[in-house]
C-alpha cells in the first residue's frame, strides 16, 4: 500500500466519519456524541499507528540518493552467510553493492523481504519495476539441511503475500559452489531453457569437467532448493524459480568436509572432496549475467489491500449510520407516543393538545418536505405516527359556532342499535371535549341531545336517543371532570332531523348526538356557588 493510498483512506475514514457523526450525533445527544468523535478519532490515530507508520518501522534501508535509477533492476538479496557478498552490513538490510547495470540491497533472512519491499515502494512506488528476489545459496558454508529448507518455506511465504498484493516479483537463484570447474563463470539455467556456460571451456577435458559440474549442479538444485519451493507441503502456491545460477568459488577448508555440499557429493559420488588450497575471496563475484536476463515481472495496481480496508470502513460506517437512524426513529415513536398518551390522559389537556399539535406539525413537515437524513434509510416511521394521531386532532367547530350544536354522528359513536360507546369513540369526543374546554371558562349548561331517523318505531328511538345522549354525557363527566349538574340530557327520537329520511346519506345525518352549550351566569353553579370548570372532581 503506497503513501497516495493510506492518504486517500485516511481521508475516506474522515469523510466516514464526518458522515456518520451527521446521522448519529442528532440521534444520541450531544455527551454521547462527543464520545463517539472521540473514540473515532482514537481509532484513527490508532490504525495511522499500526498500519500507516507501520513500514517505516524497522527498516534500515541506504539513503535514496544511493540506489540505483529507474533504468537499472534491484535485487533483493535474501539468504544466510551473505558477509562475502556484502561484508558485515550483509545481515541487516543495510548492504548495498553495485554491479554492471545493477544494483544489490541485502535483505538477509527471508521473513524481512516483505517489509523491505513496502518500504522501498512506500519511498518510490515506481520501483516495483525494477525489483528482483535473489535468493543465494553458498552450500560450501551451509550445515543444517533443515535451517535451508525453513529458509526457503518462508521465502515461499512472502512472495505470496506480495503476489497477494498485486506484485509478482521473479525469483532467482545463485549459487556459490566450492571446488568444481573453475574459469568457465557463471553457469545459468533459465526456465525452460537449457544451461548454458558465461564462457566456453577451450580444452576437451575442462569441457567434460564442466558437463559433470552442471550435472551436479542441477541434481543438487532439484534435490535441495526447488523442493522447498514447489511441493504441495504448504499452503502458499508454488514459487519456481525464474532462473538459476551456480559459479565455483574456492572452498572453506574447515568446512569441507561437514556442507551440505560435501555431503551431497560424498552421497552421490562416494568420495569426500578435498579442501582448497586458496583462500575465500573478500567479496563473492556478483551475479550479474543472472540479473542481466529479461525475465518476467508482473506488477499491477496494488488496490486490492486498499479497496479491502476502504469497503471494510464504508461497511462499519453504514452499520453505524442504521444504528443510528434506527435510534433516532425509536426515539421519535417514543416521544410522540408519550405525548399521544399524555394527552389522552389529559392531567393538562391544552398543554398536552399543544405538544401532540406541534409532533403532528412536525411530522407533517417531512411529509411535504422529505425525511432528515438521520431519519431516513428507509426505517422513517413519520407515516404511521401521522396517521395515529391525526384522528385525535381532527379541528373543532370554530368559536362563533360554539353556542350553536356540535353534532356528532352516532356511527363515529355507537354500533347499529347500541348505546355503548365503540373504540373508535374516543377522539370524536376528545374534540367535543376540547371545544367546551375553550367556551366553559365563565361557566354554563351543557345540553346533550339524542336524535334518531324515523325507522323503527317512535318510542323505541326516544329510549335509544335518551341512552346514547346520557352515554356521551357519562363519558364527558367522567373525562372532564365536570359536576353532574353541569349536564342536561335529552332523548328527542326522530322528531328534529338536519336532513331528510327519504335516503340513507340524510337518515345518516339525523342519527347524532347534539352537544349545546347555554353561556349563561349561574346556569351551572356548583353547591358553593363556584361554577364547574373542566378538570373539577363532582
Amino acid at each position: 500500500m503506497t503513501s497516495g493510498q493510506r492518504a486517500a483512506l485516511a481521508g475516506w475514514a474522515v469523510a466516514l466519519a464526518v458522515g456518520w457523526a451527521t446521522v448519529v450525533i442528532p440521534a444520541i445527544g450531544p455527551r454521547i456524541g462527543a464520545w463517539a468523535v472521540a473514540l473515532v478519532a482514537a481509532l484513527l490515530a490508532l490504525a495511522y499507528g499500526r498500519v500507516y507508520r507501520r513500514p517505516r518501522s524497522g527498516i534500515p534501508l541506504p539513503q535514496v540518493s544511493r540506489l540505483p535509477g529507474a533504468e537499472h533492476p534491484l535485487a533483493l538479496v535474501c539468504g544466510e552467510h551473505l558477509e562475502q557478498l556484502f561484508g558485515r552490513r550483509g545481515a541487516d538490510s543495510s548492504g548495498l553493492r553495485h554491479g554492471k547495470d545493477c544494483s544489490y540491497l541485502a535483505v538477509g533472512r527471508s521473513e524481512r523481504l516483505g517489509p523491505v519491499v513496502a518500504a522501498l515502494i512506500e519511498r518510490q512506488p515506481w520501483r516495483a519495476q525494477q525489483l528482483r528476489v535473489l535468493w543465494v545459496a553458498n552450500p560450501g558454508q551451509m550445515a543444517d539441511a533443515n535451517e535451508t529448507t525453513v529458509s526457503l518455506r518462508n521465502l515461499r511465504r512472502q512472495l505470496a503475500q506480495l503476489h497477494e498484493q498485486g506484485l509478482a516479483l521473479p525469483l532467482l537463484i545463485a549459487s556459490y559452489l566450492p571446488d568444481g570447474a573453475e574459469g568457465h563463470g557463471w553457469f545459468i539455467c533459465q526456465r525452460g531453457q537449457g544451461m548454458q556456460s558465461e564462457r566456453s571451456a577451450e580444452q576437451p577435458s575442462d569441457q567434460l569437467r564442466a558437463s559433470l559440474h552442471v550435472q551436479m549442479v542441477t541434481r543438487w538444485w532439484a534435490e535441495t532448493v526447488v523442493p522447498a519451493l514447489c511441493d504441495g507441503n504448504s499452503r502458499y502456491p508454488a514459487c519456481p524459480p525464474a532462473a538459476c545460477a551456480a559459479l565455483s568459488v574456492p572452498g572453506l577448508p574447515a568446512e569441507a568436509g561437514q556442507s551440505l555440499w560435501a555431503r551431497w557429493v560424498a552421497r552421490q559420488a562416494g568420495v569426500r572432496p578435498r579442501p582448497a588450497p586458496q583462500a575465500l575471496p573478500t567479496h563473492l563475484p556478483l551475479p550479474d549475467p543472472l540479473l542481466g536476463l529479461h525475465v518476467g515481472i508482473q506488477v499491477r495496481p496494488m488496490p486490492g489491500h486498499s479497496w479491502a480496508v476502504a469497503i471494510w470502513m464504508a461497511g462499519v460506517a453504514a452499520v453505524a449510520a442504521v444504528v443510528g437512524v434506527a435510534w433516532h426513529n425509536h426515539a421519535l415513536v417514543r416521544q410522540v407516543s408519550h405525548d399521544l398518551q399524555q394527552y389522552r390522559a389529559q392531567p393538562d389537556l391544552l398543554a398536552a393538545r399543544s405538544q401532540l399539535t406541534a409532533d403532528h406539525q412536525e411530522l407533517a413537515r417531512y411529509q411535504r418536505e422529505g425525511v432528515p437524513l438521520n431519519l431516513g434509510l428507509g426505517l422513517y416511521r413519520g407515516v404511521w405516527l401521522l396517521d395515529r394521531i391525526s384522528p385525535w386532532l381532527v379541528p373543532g367547530p370554530a368559536a362563533h359556532e360554539q353556542k350553536q350544536a356540535l353534532h356528532l354522528p352516532s356511527r363515529a359513536l355507537f354500533a347499529s342499535g347500541s348505546a355503548v360507546l365503540n373504540e373508535r369513540a374516543g377522539p370524536v369526543l376528545f374534540q367535543a371535549l376540547m371545544a367546551i374546554a375553550e367556551h366553559h371558562r365563565e361557566g354554563g349548561l351543557i345540553i346533550v341531545s339524542g336524535h334518531t331517523d324515523d325507522r323503527g318505531g317512535a318510542v323505541a328511538n326516544l329510549r335509544l336517543s335518551r341512552a346514547r345522549a346520557m352515554a356521551v354525557r357519562d363519558w364527558l363527566q367522567r373525562t372532564g371532570g365536570l359536576p353532574g349538574h353541569c349536564f342536561a340530557v335529552q332523548g328527542l327520537g326522530a322528531s328534529q332531523p338536519m336532513a331528510s329520511n327519504d335516503d340513507e346519506q340524510g337518515r345518516a345525518a339525523n342519527r347524532r348526538v347534539d352537544i349545546r352549550l347555554v353561556p349563561e351566569a349561574g346556569a351551572c353553579a356548583a353547591a358553593g356557588g363556584v361554577p364547574g370548570t373542566l378538570g373539577a372532581k363532582p
